[in-house]
C-alpha cells in the first residue's frame, strides 16, 4: 500500500490519475472484509474519472456490498455490465450475486423478477467462459436460488443446480471452494441422501473450519441412528397393537380398486413403483431440524415400521396428521438411507418417498400441494 500511496501519475510511466485511484481503493477494498470509506471515495472518484473502467466499477460494487448497500452495489455491477458490453464474466458473476442478494429480502415480482435475472446473468457468464469454475459455481446457487426462493421446490431445478456444482467441482483446479461442497451438501441433505452429504460437509469443514459443518456431521448420524432405532423397536408399540393396525390395513387394501396394486412394504422395489399402491398407518411425526421434507413413521399390512417422507408440501402439514390414520402411497419410491458408525459399521432404515403430494391420501382425503418455505439457501463468499 506505501507503494502504490508513493506513485503519482505522469506521462513517462502511464499512469493515469483515475487508475491510481483505482488502485489504491482496490487494494484497501481486498485488504479488509468490512466497508473502508475511503476505499469507496477513491475509487467512486476513479469511475467518475473513467467511467469504462470496468474492474474499478465492480471494485466499487463490493465496496458498497459491504456497506450492506446492496442498491448501490446493484448499479455499479450493471455499470460494469454495461461498460463491458456484456462481455466480461466477472461483472455478470457479481450481477447475479447480488440479485439474489436482494431477493433475499423482497417479495412478490420483484422477488421473483430479481431471482430469474440472476439466472440468465449466470447463464451470461458461462456463455462467455465454459472453463470457469466460478462461473459454474455461481449458476448452482443460481438455479438453487430459483428452486428455493420461489417456493416451487422443483426438482429439476435442484437438478441443474447440482450438474453446475459438478462441473464448478470437476474445473476448480487445486483452488478448492468450501462453498461449492457445503451446498452440495446441503443439496445431498435435502435429499435425505446422508451418506454423501456427510462427505461434503467433512470436506467443505476441512477446507473452512467457520463454515456451519460440525452440526450437520454431529446430527444427520444422530437422526438415522434414531430412526434405526426406533423402527427396530416398532416405536414401542405392544404386539397386540401392531396387530390390530395391520389387521385393518389387510382389510383396507382388499377394497383398493383394480387399476391399481396395493402392496406392502417387502414387495416394494428400491427406486420406483409405478401403479402401486403402499397402504400404511401413521405411527409417529418425525422431527428434524429442516421442514422438507415432511416424514412420518409408517405401519405396514405386514406389521413392517418404516419411514415416509413427502416432499412438496407445507411444514404444517404434519401437525394435520392424526396418529393411526390410514395413508396411502401411489407410486411409491423406496430407498434404503444409510450412513457409518464411529465403529466403521452402518446403521439403516428403509424409507418410502414421493415428491407429488397428490399422490398420497389420508383416510380417503387427498392431500393439497402446499406453499413451501425455503428449504435451503446457497451459502455463497465472493468469487
Amino acid at each position: 500500500m506505501a507503494d502504490l500511496e508513493a506513485v503519482t501519475p505522469s506521462k513517462e510511466v502511464g499512469v493515469s490519475h483515475a487508475l491510481l485511484l483505482y488502485w489504491r481503493g482496490q487494494a484497501l477494498e481486498t485488504q479488509h472484509a468490512t466497508y473502508v470509506q475511503e476505499a469507496e471515495l477513491l475509487l467512486a472518484k476513479s469511475v467518475k474519472l473513467e467511467p469504462w473502467r470496468v474492474q474499478a466499477w465492480n471494485a466499487l460494487g463490493n465496496v458498497f456490498w459491504k456497506k450492506n448497500d446492496k442498491r448501490a452495489a446493484k448499479n455499479c455491477f450493471v455499470a460494469a455490465v454495461n461498460q463491458a458490453k456484456g462481455q466480461d464474466s466477472a461483472s455478470l458473476r457479481n450481477l447475479s450475486m447480488i440479485l439474489r442478494s436482494l431477493a433475499d429480502n423482497r417479495q412478490g415480482k420483484e422477488h421473483a423478477t430479481n431471482v430469474e435475472e440472476s439466472v440468465n446473468r449466470a447463464k451470461q457468464a458461462i456463455a462467455l467462459d465454459v472453463k470457469s469454475a466460478d462461473n459454474w459455481f455461481v449458476m448452482g446457487n443460481a438455479y438453487l436460488s430459483q428452486c428455493f426462493s420461489l417456493g416451487t421446490h422443483d426438482p429439476k431445478l435442484l437438478n441443474s443446480a447440482f450438474k453446475a456444482y459438478l462441473r464448478s467441482e470437476e474445473l476448480q483446479g487445486s483452488s478448492l471452494n468450501p462453498d461449492l461442497y457445503y451446498n452440495k451438501g446441503n443439496i445431498h441433505k435435502y435429499n435425505e441422501e446422508y451418506m454423501e452429504a456427510l462427505k461434503c460437509y467433512t470436506m467443505a469443514s476441512r477446507l473452512d473450519p467457520t463454515l456451519q459443518c460440525k452440526k450437520e456431521i454431529e446430527q444427520i448420524p444422530r437422526l438415522v441412528a434414531k430412526l434405526a432405532s426406533l423402527i427396530a423397536n416398532k416405536n414401542g408399540l405392544k404386539a397386540k397393537k401392531l396387530d390390530q393396525l395391520a389387521e385393518h390395513l389387510r382389510t383396507s387394501m382388499k377394497k383398493m380398486k383394480d387399476t391399481t396394486t396395493a402392496v406392502s412394504l417387502s414387495e416394494l422395489q428400491e427406486g420406483g413403483n409405478k401403479d402401486k399402491a403402499l397402504m400404511l398407518k401413521i405411527i409417529a411425526p418425525v422431527h428434524k431440524d429442516t421442514d422438507t421434507p415432511v416424514s412420518v413413521l409408517g405401519l405396514d399390512s405386514q406389521s413392517d415400521m418404516f419411514v415416509v417422507s413427502i416432499y412438496n408440501v407445507a411444514p404444517a402439514y404434519l401437525d394435520q396428521l392424526k396418529l393411526f390414520s390410514t395413508m396411502t402411497v401411489f407410486d411409491p419410491h423406496l430407498r434404503n438411507i444409510a450412513v457409518e458408525t464411529a465403529g466403521g459399521g452402518k446403521v439403516s432404515y428403509m424409507c418410502v418417498r414421493t415428491s407429488n403430494p397428490a399422490s398420497v391420501f389420508v383416510d380417503g382425503q387427498p392431500t393439497q400441494q402446499g406453499v413451501c418455505a425455503p428449504a435451503m439457501a446457497a451459502n455463497e463468499t465472493k468469487v
